[in-house]
């Protein structure tokens, strides 16, 4: 319906209000496309916000036209502690271009890849050369939707330190996020999971 940008901009309007609810170390992830970074809009609603505790997600289904432009307009919010992540990392051919050329602090694998990964050769694969790749690169990695014990188990061995699923925590509102619970863990400090 042509209606993105606003709706991103509601939404990360939204984000920002909640922010002031959460713990004060805890960061927001927020969706967004290359078309709504270059807004005239994003960059009034952003400026005055606590860039260091929020990350952007770029989506790997979005078409970027110029990367030189989005890194453009990211660069000067990056300075100041914003924080990029690819996500859905493995679900369609332009991850590696969007990790190439955004070069994300964070890489949320998708959650197709860990679906069944502690049974499942080639995601474990597929996985562990996108891990190895954040690694070389400096970015950390983020496994989405962790439902098992297994999985989450078998992303810890390959060296996935954040997940975020069910197993870990549910969604909620953001004043239910605590030091414990929330969309993400470190998975290095949570022995009983």
């Amino acid at each position: 319906m042509g209606l993105t940008v606003e709706l991103e901009m509601l939404a990360i309007e939204r984000a920002l209000e909640g922010l002031s609810k959460l713990p004060a170390k805890t960061a927001i992830s927020v969706n967004i496309c290359a078309e709504t970074v270059l807004s005239a809009e994003f960059a009034k609603l952003i400026e005055p916000a606590p860039l260091d505790r929020i990350i952007l997600e770029i989506t790997e289904h979005d078409l970027v036209t110029s990367y030189a432009q989005l890194m453009g307009a990211l660069q000067p919010l990056r300075a100041r502690g914003l924080r990029l992540a690819v996500d859905d990392a493995g679900a369609t051919y332009s991850t590696f271009r969007h990790i190439v050329l955004v070069r994300p602090d964070m890489i949320k694998l998708d959650m197709s890849l860990g679906r069944g990964i502690d049974s499942d050769p080639a995601r474990r694969a597929l996985a562990s050369a996108l891990i190895t790749l954040a690694r070389e690169i400096g970015s950390e990695v983020v496994a989405e939707g962790v439902e098992t014990a297994g999985e989450l188990r078998r992303l810890r061995e390959l060296g996935v330190t954040l997940a975020q699923g069910h197993l870990i925590a549910r969604p909620g509102p953001p004043g239910a996020v605590s030091a414990r619970a929330g969309a993400k863990a470190r998975l290095e400090t949570s022995s009983e999971l």
